[in-house]
């Protein structure tokens, strides 16, 4: 019964954003399943491992693809990733690595020394 329940909770949310991911905004296909790339998967927008909560304000619909690269990333820093990765040419460890310091100094804690 649960799992009736979340995919009517998941159609809705196809419905309510026209069957496009949150984040790249490219048609999902609603027969496929993960690990397809195009597979609609629930994302919290404020990772519950960071303090988000299981609302419908918290959770969009985002291709596997995305959610996947996404990952524990806030919305910021998701956004800033996709941009250092795409627009500035960065690679994706490089974007990772510039990301966690700019929210380490923004937080105001020193940098994890253990890291390069």
């Amino acid at each position: 019964m649960p799992a009736l329940i979340a995919s009517r909770r998941v159609r809705r949310l196809f419905d309510s954003q026209h069957g496009r991911c949150f984040y790249c905004q490219l048609t999902m296909d609603f027969s496929q399943v993960q690990p397809h790339p195009r597979a609609p998967t629930r994302d919290h927008l404020n990772p519950r491992s960071r303090g988000g909560k299981n609302t419908r304000e918290n959770v969009v619909l985002a291709c596997y693809l995305c959610n996947h690269q996404k990952g524990d990333m806030t919305l910021d820093e998701f956004r800033a990733y996709r941009r250092a990765v795409m627009v500035l040419g960065m690679s994706k460890r490089e974007a990772l690595r510039s990301i966690r310091r700019s929210t380490n100094s923004a937080q105001g804690s020193p940098p994890n020394e253990g890291t390069p």
